[in-house]
């Protein structure tokens, strides 16, 4: 946590010790953190794997108070919820716009990788709590969704190497006008093509919560983010409280180098219009392995000042913009776009 509002200041940096010295295949770490907030709580999960071999023991979930985190103090409230089984992975965490009744979360259920058609919804209740010293409510359901399914792995211009697209596990999650969006990458057959390509699968969830924790969700819109010829990977999704959003991702082929390119949705509307490419790659992504890792992740946030979102993802730069050792030559690359 910053001590002002310049981030070229003194940072306060905490750390969560993930090692699990008794699960199964233990001593184990946890993998690819993600991470949520809301206006009492920050909330970070993450998969729990051993170190030395396989196994995977679920997912695994912290609620620190903010209040705590804000005021700098060492030793910040945290609640742990280790060997979480529900999902497939762990839930992605909401970034949470405005007061929301709780901190809702998404995830995804592919637990075979042969694909799914559900999601689970979860929501941690009686936040207060943890600032307390107590354990907040956390619950969870799970609900029928469009289908999604590992993506294939994605070409590149000038290469003979594909893009590793990833999985499916869930992506950046955010909570605006009392709905959960959420997104993944898909394998998806998109309309007027013969082959199925990476794409995006999105969900605007409408959840309730009931005197237990959350009570049913149920999906108010849902739709792919797909071209014809085209792999687009690693989205992120960020809507404002009318249901307007935009979604930005990796975009690339076998005739184009890995873009940043975005696509937006009106409310009302049924799905993302087309992409719009707001960074042309320069070039194929360098690296040993075939196919080379991409991600794993993009990001997205609201405007404080607008009716806008700030979304980031990776691309090919040119080199003056490209890593200053010149291993790696991916670059990321930001943008601002309007909502309403």
């Amino acid at each position: 946590m910053r001590h002002n509002s310049d981030p070229r200041g003194l940072w306060n940096e905490y750390s969560i010790d993930t090692t699990d010295p008794s699960g199964s295949g233990c001593p184990c770490f946890g993998d690819q953190p993600r991470i949520g907030i809301d206006q009492t709580n920050l909330y970070v999960t993450a998969d729990e794997f051993s170190i030395l071999g396989p196994q995977f023991n679920g997912a695994e979930m912290w609620a620190i108070d903010k209040s705590d985190l804000v005021n700098c103090v060492v030793s910040p409230h945290v609640v742990s919820f280790p060997h979480l089984t529900t999902d497939t992975t762990a839930p992605q965490p909401a970034l949470s716009t405005g007061r929301p009744d709780a901190e809702y979360f998404l995830g995804s259920l592919d637990p075979s990788g042969t694909g799914d058609n559900h999601i689970s919804v979860w929501a941690m209740t009686n936040r207060n709590q943890v600032g307390l010293g107590g354990v907040p409510t956390l619950s969870s359901v799970v609900i029928n969704s469009e289908a999604y399914a590992v993506p294939p792995p994605a070409p590149q211009k000038g290469a003979t190497s594909k893009l590793d697209s990833g999985d499916d596990r869930m992506q950046s999650t955010q909570f605006a006008g009392g709905t959960v969006w959420g997104e993944l990458t898909t394998a998806v057959k998109p309309a007027g093509d013969t082959s199925v390509r990476a794409g995006g699968a999105w969900f605007q969830v409408k959840p309730a919560l009931g005197s237990a924790g959350i009570a049913s969700a149920s999906i108010v819109r849902q739709g792919y983010i797909a071209a014809a010829g085209k792999y687009e990977i690693y989205p992120a999704v960020q809507p404002d409280a009318a249901g307007n959003a935009a979604v930005i991702f990796t975009q690339t082929s076998s005739a184009r180098f890995p873009s940043a390119a975005y696509a937006t949705l009106k409310a009302g509307g049924s799905n993302f219009g087309p992409a719009v490419v707001a960074a042309t790659g320069v070039g194929p992504y360098k690296l040993g392995s075939n196919p080379p890792r991409w991600g794993d992740y993009s990001f997205a946030v609201p405007d404080d000042t607008s009716d806008s979102a700030w979304l980031a993802t990776e691309y090919i730069p040119p080199k003056s913009s490209q890593t200053t050792t010149g291993i790696r030559n991916w670059g990321t690359r930001v943008i601002k776009v309007p909502l309403g």
